[in-house]
């Protein structure tokens, strides 16, 4: 069960990371619509 455990702590880890840049590319993109 602990295998499975890390396993979805590394998936939760993934998915803040994609969160994260995803968040960032919103940014840029909100910024370039701004600046157009």
């Amino acid at each position: 069960m602990d295998g499975l455990r890390d396993r979805a702590d590394q998936l939760g880890t993934d998915l803040d990371e994609t969160l994260a840049e995803f968040d960032d590319a919103t940014a840029a993109f909100q910024e370039i619509e701004r600046n157009s």
